[in-house]
């Protein structure tokens, strides 16, 4: 079944014509109150309200259905959203730093390089931040900038 809240969600907003259309600020439109006559159930027989009432509902369902369907999206609460979008940065689990250091920094205190890895066999990193990095350190003292000696 669809998004049932997103369901009611239209279904209130067009019995109660709090629906509103965004306008668009390209074309000089402002956003503009929708109201829908169909929907307006005052001074209606019981049975007519309820038939409104009733296509109403079923019209949410059927906008949420044909998005989720024909428009093949999903509509994901923005919470959720926002935790799928922290669990798949780069300090996401699954993935780690790991810190390069030379053999002589025994204390590993200063790192050559410093990776992000995750279960692909392959590292990308940034080549010019690397190799400048490396520049500025000694060949005899490579965990250290160069004047450390």
């Amino acid at each position: 079944m669809s998004n049932q809240k997103i369901a009611a969600l239209i279904t209130d907003a067009l019995v109660e014509g709090r629906l509103v259309h965004p306008g668009d600020p390209a074309r000089d439109l402002p956003e503009r109150q929708i109201v829908l006559p169909i929907f307006q159930s005052e001074g209606q027989p019981k049975e007519v309200a309820d038939l409104m009432s009733t296509t109403a509902k079923f019209l949410g369902e059927a906008i949420v259905h044909l998005i989720e369907t024909e428009g093949e999206t999903s509509m994901v609460p923005t919470g959720e959203l926002a935790d799928m979008r922290v669990a798949t940065t780069p300090e996401a689990p699954g993935r780690r730093i790991v810190k390069v250091h030379c053999r002589c920094d025994t204390d590993r205190s200063m790192p050559l390089a410093v990776l992000t890895v995750d279960s692909s066999d392959r590292v990308v990193i940034d080549g010019k931040q690397l190799i400048s990095g490396l520049h500025r350190r000694s060949a005899e003292h490579p965990h250290g900038p160069v004047g450390d000696v």
